[in-house]
């Protein structure tokens, strides 16, 4: 069933048009440039000698997926400032929370939270997502936290907001590795053909979603050079497909140069492996383990994408 409805979903997919990159543009000021980390470098914790800017880059991905901007009012008051991440993998938690190193990480439920609330972790982030955030509704989260923070600030210690970052190319930096992190998906299908000598075939997957972020999924797409984004069901939800081989070998190479820091790591070696699999089919047959190896392989994928 869950088989039969992602082809239905995939079929009833509304292709949108550049027009909505043209009536959807933002009038704020985008610099292209690399992202910048000089400031908030210079406000590292003591125990911090230096930090990978690849991990910040990386960081920055997957606070924009997953991250929440959190301004609590009280009735009298200053506003209060927290910075979230919740995850139902602790470890990769306390790996975050080591490399930046400050933050807490707390049990929420049946999940794990990272949570910055002191004020200067909080202007610490400040610091590092000021001008480095892509997505759109992701600076416009930050902006209500800046003027939160800046409220009740003497002039001198308020921060001012920087131009946004616009990448020229999302393979070239660790931000798209983050997002994948937080809203990827590598998937198979199983799907019946009797054109084929055991009576089916697979195909490989790459899923993007977001909503709102037709631009920014459209980009992703340009940059790997394959795939379509389309329209998912109602509201502003948007998903980047990625079905080709050679170019879902393009993303590969990309994630080998910035390596994936979840579990979905290990979905996307195995579906290498299907990849790997299906090259060789002709001079190694699906037969016996070899066959029995793949099946396992996209039993454990579509277990983890459904």
């Amino acid at each position: 069933m869950k088989k039969k409805l992602f082809f239905e979903t995939l079929r009833s997919f509304s292709f949108v048009s550049n027009d909505y990159e043209k009536t959807n543009g933002s009038s704020e000021t985008i610099r292209e440039t690399t992202f910048q980390f000089e400031l908030f470098l210079q406000h590292l914790p003591e125990q911090k000698v230096k930090i990978s800017h690849r991990f910040l880059e990386w960081f920055i991905g997957f606070a924009e997926g997953d991250g929440s901007f959190i301004v609590s009012r009280p009735k009298l008051g200053r506003a209060r400032l927290f910075f979230t991440l919740v995850q139902k993998e602790v470890r990769v938690l306390h790996r975050l929370r080591s490399e930046l190193g400050f933050g807490k990480v707390q049990r929420h439920g049946k999940y794990f939270r990272y949570v910055v609330s002191d004020q200067k972790g909080i202007d610490r982030l400040i610091h590092l997502f000021n001008g480095n955030l892509v997505l759109n509704k992701t600076r416009k989260r930050f902006l209500l936290w800046l003027d939160s923070r800046n409220t009740f600030k003497d002039p001198g210690e308020k921060i001012v907001l920087k131009p946004a970052i616009k990448i020229t190319n999302f393979l070239s930096s660790g931000w798209l590795c983050g997002f994948v992190d937080a809203e990827g998906c590598f998937h198979v299908s199983f799907q019946k053909d009797e054109r084929y000598s055991l009576g089916f075939r697979v195909r490989c997957y790459f899923i993007l979603d977001q909503k709102d972020e037709f631009c920014i999924l459209d980009k992703v797409r340009k940059d790997i050079g394959s795939g379509f984004v389309s329209l998912r069901g109602r509201g502003n939800y948007f998903r980047y497909v990625l079905q080709d081989m050679s170019f879902l070998d393009c993303l590969m190479k990309y994630l080998k140069k910035y390596p994936l820091r979840t579990h979905k790591n290990i979905s996307k070696v195995r579906l290498e492996r299907i990849m790997r699999y299906r090259r060789t089919r002709n001079k190694i047959p699906w037969k016996g383990k070899v066959l029995k190896r793949v099946l396992r392989l996209v039993r454990y994928l579509e277990e983890k994408s459904s």
